[in-house]
């Protein structure tokens, strides 16, 4: 469980980059453990999406390219759009009231620089909406797009970098929440599609991969140490 937890903080908090290299015996002389506790963190991020297990060749964080992340937040728009028309009429006080506290929650996750409570709030709160259609199957697949997506977030979003100017989402989420208590389909819309795009661009802005950063060890100790491999976006 050590192993699995650190090597996921690390991911977070960028001392790994996308495709870089994850090393069992290198892991296994930071946490001084045996290999069978590495392996099976190793065999669980696979399971979860964020390394990939090449045969022959060991594990490696993954590397999404441009084109997977915009055919994602293609999918994912039209999916949210989609269930907004389906539930739209059926929102009241009581589930505005429960976006309203999500989005609280949301804030304070970003003031607060909890980057993992941030991104179960932000999934929270679309998928509320989602669920609010009250489609299984819609939900089933909107769900499973938006875990991908959270991958991404883990690897490429900038929410450790120091920053003056509260964070998109928040801006965006608290228009979406007025949209759906005016009923305004086509507001919604057009909200999510320019948080969407706004995101994606930034994306593509920050693509870095392992190639980029250069280099092929991790530290895995909280303290500071000039071999940290994180990264700055």
């Amino acid at each position: 469980l050590q192993a699995y937890e650190k090597i996921k903080e690390a991911i977070y908090k960028r001392r790994l980059a996308p495709g870089a290299p994850l090393v069992e015996q290198s892991l296994c002389d930071a946490f001084h453990v045996s290999r069978t506790p590495v392996r099976n963190a190793l065999r669980r991020l696979s399971q979860e999406g964020y390394v990939e297990i090449i045969p022959n060749k060991g594990a490696f964080v993954i590397q999404p390219s441009i084109e997977d992340i915009r055919q994602l937040y293609e999918v994912r728009i039209e999916l949210e759009i989609f269930a907004v028309h389906l539930c739209i009429e059926t929102f009241r006080e009581d589930d505005i009231k429960i976006l309203q506290e999500i989005l609280d929650q949301e804030q304070k996750a970003f003031e607060d620089r909890d980057f993992p409570l941030y991104m179960e709030t932000n999934t929270e709160f679309h998928v509320t909406i989602v669920d609010k259609a009250e489609n299984q199957y819609l939900s089933d697949i909107f769900h499973s797009i938006y875990k991908k997506m959270n991958i991404i977030l883990t690897l490429y979003d900038n929410f450790y970098v120091p920053i003056a100017q509260d964070i998109q989402s928040v801006k965006y989420h608290e228009l979406m929440i007025l949209a759906i208590e005016n009923k305004q389909v086509g507001k919604f819309e057009k909200l999510l599609k320019e948080l969407c795009d706004t995101i994606y661009h930034a994306f593509r802005q920050r693509l870095v991969t392992y190639s980029d950063v250069q280099t092929a060890v991790i530290d895995m100790n909280d303290a500071p140490n000039s071999r940290d491999v994180r990264f700055t976006l």
